[in-house]
């Protein structure tokens, strides 16, 4: 999964970058955003569930059945927020609304979470069919209507972000160009090349604190 996640998380952030208006114009980000979120919609249904068809298959056969929706899944999450994230300098080119905005998104991830956790505890409290604290293959079905419970509130979410939020439809070159300006003495910044941003030590630091983050999380 981490390794699909990194795959996709360069790839798209990419690929979107060189799209210019999406498909029928609906806007670039948008564009993959729409592709990602239906690509979680079709796969995050079966990571969560019993192998179907295959439930009492070898590890080998279930282990490919779960790895195909996983490198799905990722590749959607992969759309779904490089994309959202990317727009946000796309939105507004002043520095305190695109800490605001950068700060209700992850106010909004948290409170996704701990609503997601006290789904989670409820069913589990409610409906757990032994008295154990450990979770069996019996608790399939729980996961089940938690995950139709996710996919639906995110269903509706994903309804409000894309009929709400109006992309602009400048050329995306002519939006790069913006994107660009700063106030040095030149009025421009000068394109960072690649080999340049992994001589950046804050690179580093923002890696080391992302992955510390992600193995105890």
């Amino acid at each position: 999964g981490q390794i699909a996640d990194a795959i996709s998380t360069t790839f798209v952030g990419f690929e979107s970058d060189r799209t210019r208006t999406g498909l029928f114009n609906y806007g670039r980000r948008k564009t993959w955003h729409l592709i990602g979120v239906l690509c979680v919609f079709t796969s995050f249904p079966f990571c969560f569930n019993l192998c179907v068809k295959c439930e009492h298959s070898d590890l080998w056969a279930q282990f490919i059945y779960y790895t195909m929706f996983i490198i799905i899944f990722q590749f959607g999450w992969s759309c779904s927020q490089i994309t959202h994230l990317a727009m946000i300098n796309e939105l507004t080119h002043k520095d305190d609304e695109r800490v605001a905005l950068n700060s209700y998104r992850y106010a909004w991830t948290v409170i996704s979470n701990i609503f997601v956790y006290a789904i989670a505890s409820i069913l589990l409290g409610f409906h757990s069919t032994t008295d154990e604290t450990d979770i069996t293959s019996a608790d399939a079905y729980i996961f089940r209507t938690l995950t139709f419970i996710v996919i639906i509130v995110g269903a509706i979410c994903m309804l409000m972000f894309h009929i709400g939020l109006h992309e602009s439809t400048q050329p995306a070159e002519d939006t790069e160009q913006r994107l660009q300006l700063s106030l040095t003495s030149n009025g421009r910044l000068k394109r960072m090349t690649w080999k340049r941003f992994l001589r950046e030590k804050e690179f580093y630091q923002c890696a080391f604190i992302w992955m510390c983050a992600r193995v105890i999380l």
